[in-house]
């Protein structure tokens, strides 16, 4: 087993300069990310999922994102339930080892984008106007949890606070496996 301490992959703006290497990664850079895949659990454990994409724009602004205005990462890659929390990972190419990676932050959710969707039975196709519905796109970018709130919210007084604690922690379940199998 293999252990890394944290702040060699959690870098920061301070960290990358002190390191040589420039901050904040351009648009483009590959990323990679962990999570699960919520639509297939495994029949013994779940089993994780890594895919690929590219850093799509990181920005000083806050953006409105599901718990209120706060700092993100944008991520082109669309990212599905049971990936959020995953970790993103940033390969980033550097003049002197080749390549170094580190955590850019943590998937939170996709960007939602409102749109109209309309659901059209066959017998009603004539209808279709009175059927429309509003719902959510998954444009494919990804919003991720900067590393530097992930530092500030594990360093607070509350947090830890929390870890003092002596008292059991919440279990949630791993989702029941399929009962058949599949053909192959």
């Amino acid at each position: 087993m293999v252990s890394v301490a944290f702040d060699e992959i959690a870098k920061s703006a301070e960290t990358m300069r002190e390191e040589g290497l420039s901050w904040p990664p351009r648009e483009g850079e590959d990323v990679i990310y962990v999570g699960l895949m919520a639509q297939y659990a495994g029949y013994e454990r779940n089993f994780p999922v890594v895919r690929r994409g590219h850093v799509a724009l990181i920005t000083d602004e806050k953006v409105m994102g599901s718990y209120g205005l706060s700092h993100y990462h944008f991520i082109d890659m669309q990212i599905y339930p049971g990936n959020s929390g995953g970790p993103v990972w940033v390969i980033y190419p550097t003049k002197t080892t080749g390549i170094t990676i580190f955590l850019l932050g943590v998937l939170s959710t996709a960007y939602p984008e409102r749109q109209e969707l309309i659901e059209v039975p066959l017998e009603h196709r004539r209808a279709a106007s009175k059927l429309e519905t509003t719902g959510y796109y998954n444009m494919g970018i990804s919003m991720v949890v900067p590393t530097e709130k992930l530092v500030e919210l594990l360093s607070s007084p509350k947090a830890e606070q929390m870890r003092k604690k002596d008292e059991p922690k919440p279990v949630k379940p791993a989702p029941a496996a399929p009962k058949y199998r599949r053909r192959l």
